[in-house]
């Protein structure tokens, strides 16, 4: 994850976030899950094609959950797909968002 940052204030959020991630979701994620298909706000569920960190049908799942909420993949993009493929990324959300 180190390699991928852009300075060391993303390291430390980074960090920060990893840390907070287990007790955040044992206590949390049942209940949220529970919630999001009453989302009423628009969605786009954006994956990169290549994550080898969280599984793509993860995000498949998520945006099944949700009527209405737009599943994107970004060829070739990894975890971070806004970082790795910017100019896909937001080409796609434009495009997607008009």
């Amino acid at each position: 994850m180190n390699e991928r940052v852009w300075d060391e204030r993303q390291r430390l959020a980074s960090l920060a976030v990893q840390m907070s991630f287990v007790p955040y979701f044992v206590m949390k994620a049942p209940k949220l899950v529970k919630q999001i298909p009453a989302l009423q706000v628009p969605t786009m569920v954006i994956w990169g094609e290549q994550d080898d960190i969280v599984p793509i049908r993860n995000g498949e799942e998520r945006a099944k959950v949700q009527p209405g909420a737009k599943w994107v993949v970004i060829p070739g993009a990894g975890h971070l797909p806004h970082q790795e493929k910017p100019e896909a990324f937001l080409s796609f959300c434009l495009e997607r968002a008009a």
